[in-house]
Protein backbone atom coordinates (compact mmCIF):
# COMPACT_ATOMS: atom_id res chain seq x y z
CA UNK A 1 0.00 0.00 0.00
CA UNK A 2 1.32 3.25 -1.05
CA UNK A 3 -0.94 6.45 -0.19
CA UNK A 4 -3.96 4.22 0.79
CA UNK A 5 -3.92 2.50 -2.94
CA UNK A 6 -2.81 -1.05 -3.55
CA UNK A 7 0.69 -1.32 -5.86
CA UNK A 8 1.49 -4.78 -5.87
CA UNK A 9 -0.30 -8.02 -5.99
CA UNK A 10 1.08 -11.62 -5.35
CA UNK A 11 -0.02 -14.76 -5.67
CA UNK A 12 1.24 -18.52 -5.31
CA UNK A 13 -0.55 -21.23 -7.24
CA UNK A 14 0.06 -24.81 -7.14
CA UNK A 15 0.70 -26.30 -10.52
CA UNK A 16 -0.86 -29.42 -12.37
CA UNK A 17 0.67 -32.17 -13.81
CA UNK A 18 2.92 -32.01 -17.15
CA UNK A 19 0.69 -31.28 -20.01
CA UNK A 20 2.55 -29.70 -22.47
CA UNK A 21 5.71 -28.76 -24.39
CA UNK A 22 5.76 -24.84 -24.71
CA UNK A 23 8.38 -23.28 -26.96
CA UNK A 24 9.05 -19.64 -27.12
CA UNK A 25 11.30 -17.93 -29.85
CA UNK A 26 13.76 -14.62 -29.32
CA UNK A 27 12.97 -14.08 -32.88
CA UNK A 28 9.96 -14.32 -35.26
CA UNK A 29 11.81 -13.80 -38.31
CA UNK A 30 15.07 -15.25 -39.42
CA UNK A 31 17.01 -14.57 -42.85
CA UNK A 32 18.25 -17.63 -44.98
CA UNK A 33 22.06 -16.44 -45.12
CA UNK A 34 23.28 -19.13 -43.27
CA UNK A 35 24.39 -16.82 -39.90
CA UNK A 36 21.38 -16.23 -38.85
CA UNK A 37 20.72 -17.58 -35.17
CA UNK A 38 17.45 -18.32 -33.02
CA UNK A 39 17.27 -18.53 -29.13
CA UNK A 40 14.36 -21.04 -28.35
CA UNK A 41 12.89 -21.73 -25.18
CA UNK A 42 11.79 -24.64 -24.27
CA UNK A 43 9.07 -24.80 -20.88
CA UNK A 44 7.34 -27.81 -19.29
CA UNK A 45 3.83 -26.63 -18.13
CA UNK A 46 0.34 -27.68 -16.84
CA UNK A 47 -2.83 -27.51 -18.68
CA UNK A 48 -3.42 -24.01 -17.83
CA UNK A 49 0.15 -22.39 -19.01
CA UNK A 50 2.00 -23.01 -15.71
CA UNK A 51 5.16 -23.49 -15.98
CA UNK A 52 7.04 -26.38 -14.50
CA UNK A 53 10.12 -25.67 -13.28
CA UNK A 54 10.77 -28.95 -11.13
CA UNK A 55 9.63 -30.45 -14.52
CA UNK A 56 12.11 -34.22 -15.37
CA UNK A 57 10.43 -34.83 -19.16
CA UNK A 58 12.40 -35.58 -21.28
CA UNK A 59 11.75 -33.47 -25.02
CA UNK A 60 13.77 -34.71 -27.73
CA UNK A 61 14.14 -32.50 -30.66
CA UNK A 62 14.31 -33.18 -34.75
CA UNK A 63 15.56 -30.49 -37.15
CA UNK A 64 14.28 -30.66 -40.70
CA UNK A 65 15.77 -28.42 -43.66
CA UNK A 66 18.45 -25.79 -43.83
CA UNK A 67 19.35 -25.52 -40.10
CA UNK A 68 20.99 -26.87 -37.40
CA UNK A 69 21.44 -26.84 -33.74
CA UNK A 70 24.10 -25.36 -32.30
CA UNK A 71 23.41 -26.39 -28.36
CA UNK A 72 21.18 -27.06 -25.72
CA UNK A 73 22.04 -25.22 -22.32
CA UNK A 74 19.60 -27.36 -19.85
CA UNK A 75 18.52 -24.72 -17.34
CA UNK A 76 17.40 -25.77 -14.08
CA UNK A 77 15.19 -23.25 -12.90
CA UNK A 78 17.67 -21.02 -12.11
CA UNK A 79 19.17 -18.83 -14.80
CA UNK A 80 22.51 -19.50 -12.93
CA UNK A 81 22.82 -23.46 -13.84
CA UNK A 82 23.24 -24.41 -17.43
CA UNK A 83 24.79 -27.42 -18.47
CA UNK A 84 25.41 -29.02 -22.11
CA UNK A 85 23.37 -31.54 -23.59
CA UNK A 86 23.95 -33.42 -27.18
CA UNK A 87 21.96 -31.95 -29.78
CA UNK A 88 18.38 -32.92 -30.36
CA UNK A 89 17.76 -34.10 -26.94
CA UNK A 90 16.66 -31.69 -23.26
CA UNK A 91 16.03 -33.01 -20.00
CA UNK A 92 14.31 -30.06 -17.60
CA UNK A 93 16.15 -31.18 -14.85
CA UNK A 94 14.64 -30.75 -10.94
CA UNK A 95 16.14 -28.37 -9.25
Amino acid sequence: MKNGREVAVDSLKTVGAPAKVMLRSDRTTLYADGDDVASIEVDIADADDNLIFTAENTVQFTITGPARSLALPVATGRTTSLSRQPAGKHTKEKR
